[in-house]
């Protein structure tokens, strides 16, 4: 039988974690009681928001002078996150096409 380590499982409920609330961020696209710009800024505020809270969170988590596998200086933490939000952003602007293009055909 296999050994978890406490890095392990904690990657897995990270993992987790983004995509439980990727897909109610998708979900609440799709029931959004705002429209257009006002929710875009909304999105984007709040990503964010979430991303500064995830950065301090995974800052507690690894011990000082430890080797990490991702990027090595906060430069290409701050440039990872930024090209990550700005896909996002792409994605919430095709997803709220995709809906005004079904509300104006069922119109």
């Amino acid at each position: 039988m296999k050994e978890y380590t406490v890095k392990d499982l904690l990657q897995t409920a990270l993992w987790a974690g983004a995509l439980g609330s990727l897909s109610g961020f998708v979900v609440g696209l799709l029931v959004a009681p705002f429209e257009g710009e006002k929710m875009r800024r909304s999105i984007s505020y709040r990503l964010e928001q979430w991303g500064g809270d995830v950065l301090r969170f995974s800052g507690r988590l690894q011990t000082p002078g430890a080797a990490t596998d991702g990027p090595g200086t906060s430069e290409a933490l701050v440039a990872d996150a930024e090209e990550r939000a700005e896909r996002i952003r792409a994605d919430i602007d095709a997803i709220l096409g995709r809906m005004r293009e079904r509300e104006t055909s069922s119109s």
